[in-house]
């Protein structure tokens, strides 16, 4: 039976829960290989970043600003993942990452570029462990966040 607030059927949780078990051993590194993905796909995104101004994707790579805002973004993942079965904390946690990014101007478009490289992202970081289902789930958990980012900024 499928959530009544998030639409996550018992199996995606399970398979979102299983996939974030392997990417959290690494926090850190996934992080970056994340935002390094988004940075090379989407250049522009660059531009929310002051202290990333006029540097190269090697020079970013090394900076302790990245690896600092990397670890927090997988940091608050792992809360929403935490909170997968208790979705009312989970829905507060979302709004929460809105309401911080909306005086920058990051909306759901910008989350909605990191969810198109996420199943890439999975199939690098996971490997084989990679599934078209653990996929379909997170890009439904993705897309949902991405809609309540959306409503809360709008509200």
């Amino acid at each position: 039976m499928a959530c009544k607030i998030t639409g996550l059927t018992s199996a995606e949780k399970a398979a979102i829960t299983a996939s974030w078990k392997i990417l959290s051993v690494n926090k850190k590194d996934n992080g970056m290989t994340l935002f390094l993905t988004l940075f090379s796909t989407y250049p522009d995104t660059l531009n929310y970043f002051k202290a990333f101004e006029n540097k190269s994707l090697d020079e970013i790579k090394g900076m302790s600003d990245m690896r600092a805002h990397a670890t927090a973004v997988m940091y608050a993942m792992d809360s929403l993942i935490d909170n997968v079965d208790d979705p009312e904390c989970m829905v507060g946690l979302v709004r929460k990452i809105a309401r911080n990014h909306k005086g920058r101007n990051i909306g759901k478009a910008r989350f909605e570029q990191l969810r198109s490289l996420y199943g890439n992202y999975l199939d690098t970081n996971l490997g084989n462990r990679s599934s078209a289902a653990t996929k379909s789930a997170w890009d439904k958990f993705l897309s949902y966040m991405n809609n309540l980012i959306e409503k809360e900024q709008n509200a």
